[in-house]
């Protein structure tokens, strides 16, 4: 039950309430008014600003959506696969003519192509999971995460 003066709760039994001192007796109980019924609803994340903000830097856009885990993964991932795949590639310089040169370009190919594919793969995973975000607060109320 509820005061119909300040709408705090009333428990049962009680002639007066704790808050305000007015009559609990008399039918004065109704439901609470409309301000203390309020709850706070969490602003849904933009998923334009999440794609933009991942194009711009690897892992930002996760950042924003608070995957923060996923996010710092992400951009040590961005900043450790160019050096992986070097090392990686390596080899190849070996198997080249003797000044090198032509197995360089294919290092530097293979490499851009594996950044370029993770950093599409950043931004189409930042869109999927604001999308995930947006839906979730929209059934519960509640973040995901």
């Amino acid at each position: 039950m509820y005061c119909s003066k300040c709408g705090k709760v009333i428990q049962d039994g009680v002639a007066f309430c704790s808050a305000c001192g007015s009559s609990a007796s008399g039918g004065n109980y109704q439901a609470p008014p409309y301000w203390s019924q309020a709850q706070y609803q969490m602003p849904l994340k933009n998923t334009g600003l999440t794609v933009i903000l991942a194009f711009l830097f690897t892992g930002l856009g996760h950042l924003y959506i608070g995957r923060i885990k996923r996010g710092v993964g992400i951009i040590i991932g961005g900043v450790l696969l160019p050096l992986a795949s070097l090392f990686a590639f390596l080899p190849l310089l070996a198997l080249n003519d003797e000044s090198g040169l032509g197995g360089f370009i294919i290092i530097v190919i293979a490499v851009l192509v594996l950044d370029f594919a993770y950093w599409l793969w950043n931004i189409f995973d930042a869109h999927k999971l604001a999308n995930e975000y947006n839906e979730a607060l929209r059934r519960t109320g509640n973040p995901p995460w």
